[in-house]
């Protein structure tokens, strides 16, 4: 059960190693970039380990939040348990005894676009024009350590780059909050097989209406809301 919220905002000495001909292709390359992917996977827990990093932007005693550092959309967060357990990798290890640590993971996320609300209120003089978000968990992680997304539906980012950037946030393969709790409850929390998705066309979340490439479907959610109605095409 969470305790109470306490915030705390917050070249070798011999030169370089001349290489033979036949050396040229060994994998060295390959190790690098092993170890690099390695090192970005387990960028979670270096951060749960040391909760003064600059990403940081809430931390209790139970939880942390920070802005992802390559987020997809204008305010893209992160929420995650502060216990580092390998209990929690993913949504897959949750149980029953887990609920009130993911509700407070959700009053977390509420706290942050309540304060980006306020932020956004002030900067466009109170006229209504706030950000849509969803909360989720990606049905297969690419980082370790449990986190949950808290992502505005603009989708207005350079870093949202590809066809698997897009289905990761857009189709099934992202796992609402809501639906995780009944997962939970039923004890039927994998969600691996939805992995297929990230493989899905490119289509517009507000619409539906495919997209031939990445470039063409970001022009598109600009003008969607007047050209196409957004929404409510989905509902036609």
């Amino acid at each position: 059960m969470p305790r109470s919220s306490r915030v705390q905002y917050q070249p070798s000495a011999l030169g370089t190693k001349q290489r033979k001909p036949e050396d040229q292709h060994e994998p060295v390359s390959n190790k690098r970039h092993k170890n690099s992917a390695e090192g970005w996977a387990d960028a979670l827990l270096q951060i749960v380990d040391n909760p003064s990093d600059p990403s940081v932007v809430y931390c209790d005693e139970d939880v942390i939040a920070i802005k992802d550092k390559y987020p997809k959309a204008k305010h893209h967060f992160l929420v995650m348990p502060r216990q580092r357990h390998e209990r929690y990798q993913s949504v897959r290890d949750l149980t029953t005894d887990d609920v009130p640590l993911l509700k407070h993971m959700e009053r977390v996320a509420n706290k942050l676009v309540h304060d980006n609300n306020k932020v956004e209120d002030e900067e466009n003089n109170d006229n209504g024009s706030r950000s849509e978000y969803r909360y989720g968990f990606h049905a297969v992680p690419s980082m370790k350590h449990l986190h949950m997304h808290v992502i505005s539906q603009d989708f207005d980012s350079p870093c949202l780059k590809h066809k698997k950037h897009w289905n990761s946030f857009t189709t099934t393969f992202f796992v609402p909050l809501e639906e995780v709790f009944i997962a939970v409850e039923k004890g039927d929390t994998d969600f691996q097989y939805r992995e297929n998705r990230l493989k899905e066309g490119l289509k517009c979340h507000k619409c539906g209406r495919a997209q031939a490439n990445m470039p063409k479907l970001k022009e598109h959610i600009r003008l969607c809301d007047t050209a196409c109605g957004g929404k409510k095409l989905l509902d036609s």
